[in-house]
């Protein structure tokens, strides 16, 4: 398919809007850009503690930085925040950096606790009595 095909009908459309909205009563909204500083991480940061620190929504992340999809901002990559939000990141970056490593902990833990579990049961149904209850049945009534 030829992209002009697209892009051509579309680019006489938007220059017919922007030369008669007035005709048609179409209201135009000024744009006014976010004006924007740039930071490093140096650490990986959560999306979510990074925009409850900032007080900065979702929305106005990504329109000042429409490259990231994930949840996680990691590390050595610049990223821009609203320019009034730099001193706000540089006060509290130490602690968005360590909630990130305490919910690694808390993930790799309970990733652990999942293992232990899972070897236990394998031990069991591996084990004697482990196989005398797999012969057993168990009726159950659900209402």
């Amino acid at each position: 398919m030829l992209k002009n095909k697209v892009i051509i009908p579309n680019y006489i459309s938007y220059a017919y809007i922007a030369e008669y909205y007035e005709l048609y009563t179409l209201e135009v909204n000024d744009y006014k850009p976010i004006q924007t500083r740039c930071i490093q991480l140096s650490k990986p940061v959560n999306f979510n503690d990074f925009f409850h620190i900032l007080a900065i929504s979702d929305d106005t992340f990504r329109l000042c930085n429409p490259c990231y999809v994930s949840n996680t901002l990691i590390s050595l990559i610049n990223i821009n925040i609203p320019q009034d939000k730099k001193r706000v990141f540089e006060t509290n970056e130490d602690s968005l950096y360590l909630k990130y490593e305490i919910e690694q902990l808390r993930q790799d833990s309970l990733q652990k606790e999942e293992i232990k579990k899972e070897k236990a049961r394998e031990e069991f149904e591996n084990s004697p009595a482990g196989k005398k209850e797999r012969g057993k049945i168990h009726w159950s009534i659900q209402g």
